[in-house]
């Protein structure tokens, strides 16, 4: 329905998404690509069966979605109108997590501004935003509601958590992407401490320069790829999702890897993504670490749309 190359940015349009939209602003710019908004109506009990896939919303549904939707490309085109980028809109009805599933294959990025990310706004339980990021078809940027982007004085620093170098290589390579767009430092981050062969391994300053050799050996071929990226490694003893918690105030965005769902529509990040997503203060970035084994839009036949 908006196919177009490049592909845009997707955003999820809600009452209060302004850190969403200054984030995806952002993007676009570096990105010179639009921005495309969605709005999700929710299912009310008793609504008609979907015909095709357009489903007749009720006017009262239809008015509060096309007014935000209206409010939030208003404030899109004030950020971006010396960009010369365009800003669609589409509202939808169903399941958010279905529907914005769908919606994903089309898009290069997808961002979501999350109420409760941050140290202070700590959840634990499960979300259609959990659900969106592990299934989406494009990586997935939670954005905290009190997020603003940073002064142009500070050099940008992209964290990025890697464990097992065999299946971290689409997130680096994610991660050093962005890097370079943003003009930013990348750090990669390992944490060992539940690794117990890294511990008894890893005792002087012999094995840790030999790990980050090992680290750096391994994406040898993406950092070339990225020359002017600065790339510092760091090693860590903490938990991985302390690590990065501990490491994200001093960054602009922190990469992580999700799980590969097992059921059409749960959620399943892992306890790491999990810990670091709802307490992270700054954006996370997450990214499906095989992409090539995405199932697609099809468990999302829930989801309809319309265009206001």
């Amino acid at each position: 329905m908006w196919d177009v190359s490049p592909r845009k940015v997707l955003v999820v349009a809600s009452a209060d998404c302004d850190a969403a939209l200054l984030y995806a602003a952002d993007e676009a710019r570096r990105r010179r690509c639009g921005v495309h908004l969605v709005h999700v109506a929710p299912l009310v009990y008793g609504d008609p069966a979907p015909v095709g896939s357009v489903t007749v919303i009720t006017d009262e549904q239809h008015r509060i979605g096309t007014n935000l939707l209206k409010e939030a490309a208003a404030k899109l085109d004030r950020e971006l109108r010396d960009d010369n980028l365009a800003v669609s809109i589409e509202l939808c009805r169903g399941s958010a997590t279905a529907a914005l599933i769908a919606e994903s294959i089309h898009a290069c990025l997808v961002v979501i501004q999350h109420p409760c990310m941050g140290p202070d706004r700590e959840t634990r339980t499960l979300s259609s935003t959990d659900g969106i990021a592990a299934r989406a078809n494009a990586p997935v940027v939670l954005v905290p509601a009190d997020w603003r982007p940073e002064p142009p004085i500070r050099t940008p620093v992209v964290t990025v958590g890697v464990g097992d170098v065999k299946t971290s290589a689409e997130i680096v390579r994610m991660a050093l992407e962005h890097a370079d767009r943003a003009d930013a430092r990348l750090r990669l981050v390992h944490a060992y401490k539940t690794q117990a062969a890294a511990r008894r391994h890893l005792t002087g300053a012999a094995d840790s320069r030999r790990l980050r050799t090992q680290l750096t050996d391994a994406f040898a071929s993406l950092l070339t790829a990225h020359p002017e990226v600065p790339l510092e490694v760091t090693l860590s003893r903490d938990e991985p999702a302390e690590a990065l918690l501990r490491l994200s105030t001093d960054s602009s965005l922190l990469v992580i890897g999700c799980r590969r769902p097992g059921l059409p529509l749960t959620a399943h990040l892992g306890p790491v993504a999990r810990a670091v997503l709802h307490r992270s203060p700054v954006p996370v970035l997450v990214v499906d670490p095989n992409p090539e084994d995405r199932p697609g839009a099809d468990s999302a036949a829930m989801a309809t749309a319309a265009i206001p």
